[in-house]
């Protein structure tokens, strides 16, 4: 089940997002913003939804929330953006007028999915990151031992040898074989 954080201190607000919400976990703070880290071990939310005006002052608090993870919905009740600037852009920040509060039980279960889908595809794109390091890492050693003396057949196999008998990667055996011949 899917959880979310509300931080509100309008019981009409409470209210209206457990309305929207149903079928989510509902979990409301009493502290504020302050206990976020606390909450966040916790419960490890998938969505933040925070009244404008527990933030009032406290805007700094949102960098500690956003995360890649984590969907952040401000329901803002004031005319200002500006102090919204810099999250605007982020694929996982909302900024939804106060007044249309029942758009929440649209917008929340489509920002996961994007979100969720947002998430997946960074990892891989981390993952094919990673591969083409190694790889290229692989290459150098393989040809730095390759102009010691070893053929390519060999020097790879020097380099899977040298991974498994220190239980490391081949991207480190790589590295620390291209320090030791440097």
């Amino acid at each position: 089940m899917k959880k979310v954080l509300i931080y509100t201190n309008d019981e009409k607000t409470e209210y209206q997002i457990n309305k929207q919400l149903e079928g989510y976990e509902i979990i409301k703070s009493s502290l504020g913003l302050c206990d976020y880290r606390m909450m966040e071990n916790r419960y490890n939310p998938n969505v933040v939804i925070i009244d404008s005006l527990i933030l009032h002052e406290a805007y700094n608090y949102l960098d500690l929330i956003i995360k890649d993870n984590v969907i952040v919905a401000v329901l803002n009740r004031q005319i200002e953006t500006g102090p919204y600037y810099n999250y605007i852009n982020l694929p996982n920040f909302i900024l939804l007028d106060y007044r249309h509060i029942e758009s929440l039980g649209e917008i929340i279960p489509i920002s996961i999915k994007l979100n969720d889908i947002i998430v997946q595809k960074n990892q891989q794109i981390c993952n094919y990151k990673n591969k083409i390091l190694e790889d290229s890492m692989v290459k150098k050693a393989k040809l730095s031992l390759m102009k010691k003396g070893m053929s390519e057949e060999d020097s790879y196999k020097y380099i899977l040898d040298y991974s498994m008998q220190h239980r490391i990667t081949k991207l480190q055996a790589a590295t620390q074989i291209l320090e030791s011949l440097n």
